[in-house]
């Protein structure tokens, strides 16, 4: 694109002995520029015609060719002006002009023609030019404005690049700076939210309530790495950090995923609290990798009846030599073959049975201990069968107990695997806690239980329209169904 000197002329007041020409009406308060000397400037790119108008004597004839030095912004076309006239004048002392030749010092203002400067609410309080009456006005759209001005005004000595500064409104003069994507917020890379740590604390508050001690780990250690990230501001830079670091502290994608959609929630959250919307769009940036899967999960922990009895054997042996006493050699025992021959969740149900549940339990001529809905994980009352080699381990636990006494010391039990060394058989891992669950699941298939049964007991799988408004397992066909599995299996030790 290159500019051309048309001709020179002076503003002055209309007369009839000039021949015909089209005829430019600047506003009144420009009346002080009768008799000044100009010159206008024809710039023609991709079939638009722009006229820039000069009032000084500064300019030298000799810049044709003048090159663009920007690229012209791409701002919303639905009110795009087809011209523009820029006048030069003393500008603002608030203005800084750049260092260009001594000749010209003064600085340029610019004023679009049949446009007002508004200010649209959908651009957070800057000014927007656009046609009067226009939707855009309203509604935050940029006309489109030449800003391939940059480089004359730069020639000429005015203040710095029009697409890189605010708009400014100065005694009812409009001074059209256009603004970039950087500067009125279109671009989500460069717009920056805030929120406070008393907000960051409410929503951690508002989301732990009623939640388990576990959990509440979680969102403790996810409230930490967003507050280090990014100290109070919402912006791609803030956002990545915390994907960043959750991604590289923890490997387990369950992990990973509690961090994330725990900012994705802050953003929800905010979103409603502070009635801005633009806090939703931050959550392209917390998205999780996108990993193609080599091979379905499966658990690598197998658990065989051998492995539970090593365990039993080192029970056995831990009292022998007096590393336990009596009570907590009964009480290890009995939580081992509870927890094989049932599959109940170590913390969630066994860890708050109590001992008047077992003791109606044991009356029984077909034994099931109650479990209530917050004894589950999952909130669903059960009837849990006892088998009889269960029942002959719990009832010495029973003597001298309270009604709501809890029976197993489940926590005392996880402390002793951790400092015992028992092995799995098959892959070397060290026996946990939930490993007798996993080997009531597993033996579950060798012997072919009843996946009804199994899932009512185990409390898994039992989602659905059968299990909400069909099925409804009585006692004794619960004790039934899984007493013609298991009747056959026993523990040696």
């Amino acid at each position: 694109m290159k500019l051309y000197t048309t001709r020179g002329c002076k503003d002055r007041q209309a007369d009839r002995q000039w021949p015909t020409y089209p005829q430019l009406r600047l506003p009144k308060t420009h009346a002080h520029l009768i008799g000044k000397k100009a010159r206008l400037f024809e710039i023609t790119k991709d079939g638009q015609t722009t006229f820039l108008i000069s009032i000084c004597d500064g300019l030298n004839p000799s810049t044709e060719g003048l090159n663009q030095s920007e690229e012209v912004s791409k701002h919303c076309a639905e009110a795009a002006q087809p011209s523009a006239a820029i006048f030069r004048k003393s500008a603002p002392a608030s203005m800084e002009p750049l260092a260009t030749d001594s000749r010209s010092k003064s600085t340029a203002e610019t004023f679009i023609i049949n446009t007002w400067l508004v200010s649209c609410a959908a651009s957070r309080s800057r000014f927007a030019c656009a046609s009067p009456g226009s939707v855009a006005a309203y509604h935050g759209a940029l006309s489109r404005v030449p800003h391939h001005f940059d480089s004359l005004l730069a020639k000429l000595g005015v203040c710095g690049s029009l697409g890189s500064c605010n708009p400014v409104l100065m005694s009812g003069n409009a001074l059209a700076i256009y603004p970039t994507e950087a500067v009125n917020g279109q671009n989500l890379s460069a717009l920056q939210l805030t929120f406070s740590r008393g907000q960051l604390v409410s929503y951690k508050k508002w989301r732990i309530a009623g939640l388990d001690r576990k959990s509440v780990n979680w969102m403790n250690k996810a409230t930490e790495i967003v507050w280090d990230c990014t100290h109070g501001v919402i912006c791609k830079e803030t956002l990545d950090a915390v994907r960043y670091i959750t991604l590289t502290k923890y490997k387990c994608v369950y992990s990973q995923r509690k961090v994330l959609y725990f900012t994705k929630g802050l953003l929800k959250y905010l979103t409603k609290t502070s009635f801005d919307t633009r806090f939703g769009a931050f959550e392209l940036f917390l998205e999780m990798p996108k990993v193609l899967k080599t091979r379905k999960h499966v658990t690598s922990r197998i658990v065989t009846k051998e492995d539970i009895e090593n365990v039993l054997k080192a029970i056995e042996k831990a009292f022998s030599i007096g590393r336990i006493d009596n009570a907590h050699y009964l009480n290890y025992k009995a939580i081992v073959l509870f927890g094989a021959f049932t599959g109940q969740r170590p913390l969630a149900t066994i860890a708050r049975l109590t001992a008047g549940q077992f003791e109606e339990a044991v009356k029984m001529k077909k034994p099931v201990v109650d479990v209530l809905p917050w004894q589950d994980k999952i909130r669903m009352q059960h009837y849990c069968p006892l088998h009889p080699q269960v029942v002959e381990a719990i009832e010495p636990e029973l003597e001298d107990r309270f009604d709501d006494e809890r029976v197993f010391e489940q926590l005392s039990f996880q402390e002793w695997l951790k400092h015992t060394d028992i092995r799995l058989l098959q892959g070397g891992a060290r026996i946990v806690n939930g490993d007798l669950r996993k080997f009531a699941e597993q033996q579950s298939d060798l012997l072919q239980w009843d996946q009804s049964n199994k899932n009512y007991i185990l409390t898994h799988g039992v989602n659905g329209v059968d299990w909400r408004f069909y099925e409804s397992p009585r006692p004794e066909p619960v004790y039934n169904i899984y007493m013609q599995y298991w009747a056959p299996v026993s523990f040696d030790y």
